[in-house]
């Protein structure tokens, strides 16, 4: 029905993102004498282009027990009796064995599977994995053409009762929690070796670029018509600190700049100039592991009272359902967002200053917004830029 127009759409408007008349012909505003950091997404030198089966030929994985000890059952004949589970404990002398990992217990080996797979960003996941290696469900994955003659390697205390029994047996033999624990390691290990296949891309160090070279043009959206955000576009429309003619957001991106209007004069404070550039679709960054590129929503622009400092700011609010399982953004699919805009900070906010023409930079990268995660928040930009919020 929706797709026959039968259904009522929500209005929608057209709303005209631009730099500020006054801004544009100021040459001396911050839009036409800054620079702002950009990368791009190249092809990456270092991959190891290999297939499965050059990964498995470079393959080796070797764990050991830790806490030495085999679940052994013992069978004392002389005795009517039932059999005897004992523990052997020997530490004086080991065994390595070797075994493919499709003779490991099944029932263990998909409880260490899914363990891994819980992190949102894992490549074992089914629906990544079919895409890298073309199987139709995931125990194709244990066949031996893919993964499942991949060996594994384990050092077990050695027993002289224990003499013919086979390497697999003698796997089985260990405590299901240390099978558990040594198969999760072996998936670990096996998730970042794909990786090193299927990661033909990188991000590059930040360039300057100049800063008008983006709003060059008035850049046209149309957007649902939301109350709030026209409440908030009125406000924005006569502050010095924001430079568009517009404004539209989603809830966290409403709340964001609420909570940004109530410390602009904290700001102040600190810096000689504040300027919050919601970025429409203009600017993009790459991530340096992979080249993912993502358009963070805000570029708080700053600079300093005391020296020709600028601070470029990335802020990128995020809703919560997109969070993980303990209410952050670490283990979510957006979790390689915040990994990337802490490895900013990391690279260009501490003692490396970066510099174009007759300015110095400071690049940051923010955790990501959300209002209910406000205090960590602010707790960081204090922490980052040095200013009392």
């Amino acid at each position: 029905m929706k797709r026959q127009e039968l259904l009522p759409g929500k209005e929608k408007q057209l709303k005209i993102f631009d730099i500020k008349p006054e801004i544009k012909k100021d040459k001396l505003s911050f839009y036409n004498t800054l620079n702002v950091y950009t990368n791009e997404k190249v092809a990456n030198p270092n991959r190891r282009k290999r297939d499965l089966e050059e990964l498995k030929k470079d393959w080796s994985f070797e764990d050991k027990l830790e806490e030495i000890a085999l679940n052994v059952t013992k069978l004392e004949f002389e005795k009517d009796t039932e059999d005897v589970t004992r523990y052997e404990t020997i530490q004086e002398k080991k065994r390595t064995i070797t075994l493919p990992l499709n003779k490991t217990p099944r029932n263990t080996r998909y409880k260490a599977l899914n363990i891994q797979t819980k992190k949102e960003k894992s490549i074992l996941r089914f629906n990544k994995l079919k895409e890298e290696i073309n199987i139709e469900c995931i125990e194709d994955a244990f066949k031996d053409e893919y993964f499942g003659s991949f060996n594994i390697s384990v050092v077990v205390p050695e027993n002289e009762n224990l003499k013919e029994v086979s390497d697999i047996e003698r796997f089985a033999m260990i405590e299901p929690k240390e099978q558990v624990r040594i198969l999760t390691n072996v998936f670990n290990k096996l998730e970042k070796e794909i990786e090193l296949i299927s990661n033909p891309h990188i991000g590059t160090e930040f360039k300057p670029v100049r800063l008008n070279n983006y709003y060059k043009i008035p850049k046209p959206i149309y957007v649902v018509k939301e109350p709030e955000s026209e409440t908030i576009e009125t406000r924005l429309k006569d502050k010095d600190w924001y430079p568009l003619t517009a404004f539209y957001g989603t809830s966290e991106e409403r709340e964001l700049v609420k909570f940004l209007e109530n410390k602009i004069a904290n700001f102040e404070d600190k810096f000689k100039e504040v300027n919050l550039l919601r970025n429409e679709e203009v600017y993009k960054i790459h991530d340096f592991k992979t080249g993912r590129g993502f358009m963070p929503d805000f570029i708080l622009f700053l600079k300093s009272e005391t020296e020709e400092l600028h601070y470029q700011v990335f802020i990128e609010p995020k809703g919560n359902q997109f969070k993980d399982a303990s209410n952050g953004y670490n283990d979510s699919a957006e979790g390689w967002k915040q990994e990337f805009l802490d490895r900013i900070s990391v690279k260009y906010s501490k003692d490396k200053l970066l510099k174009a023409e007759d300015k110095n930079y400071k690049l940051i990268g923010l955790p990501l917004y959300n209002k209910k995660l406000e205090k960590e928040f602010k707790e960081s930009t204090e922490k980052q830029l040095g200013v009392e919020l």
